[in-house]
């Protein structure tokens, strides 16, 4: 199953080492227009989700974005699981795992030279290598 869509950041990118990568947690927020209600006017529906990148798409992205702007994404859902340490029960969420992301509103002075193309990254999940790629 893939996801596509457009987010906006809720919380800044970070960008962490780990022992042989870079990963970036995110945190964003999806809004979905529903129709119906008493009025019969539609009304906004917001969802929260977690997304991850590795390496070189992560490093790209955390370059780039800043919290409150928007990207466009290609995903594949995943399920984290772990046992709460104060309970002992297990506990679970979906993470989406970006494939590709086109970043629409850029961090201020993030992108400087005008006659150069803005990133559009494309990740490749089994190399975990970004290389560009034109939406």
């Amino acid at each position: 199953m893939k996801a596509s869509g457009i987010a906006t950041l809720v919380i800044e990118p970070e960008l962490r080492d780990t022992t042989n990568s870079k990963v970036l947690n995110l945190r964003a927020v999806v809004d979905e227009w529903q129709r119906g209600g008493a009025d019969g006017k539609g009304q906004k529906v917001s969802h929260f989700f977690d997304f991850v990148l590795w390496d070189k798409g992560a490093e790209t992205f955390a370059k780039y974005s800043r919290k409150g702007g928007r990207f466009f994404f290609h995903a594949t859902p995943r399920t984290d699981e772990w046992e709460d340490k104060e309970t002992g029960k297990k506990r679970s969420k979906v993470i989406f795992r970006i494939d590709e992301f086109k970043i629409i509103d850029f961090k201020e002075d993030s992108w400087k030279d005008e006659n150069e193309s803005k990133p559009t990254t494309k990740v490749n999940n089994e190399s975990e290598q970004a290389t560009p790629h034109a939406f």
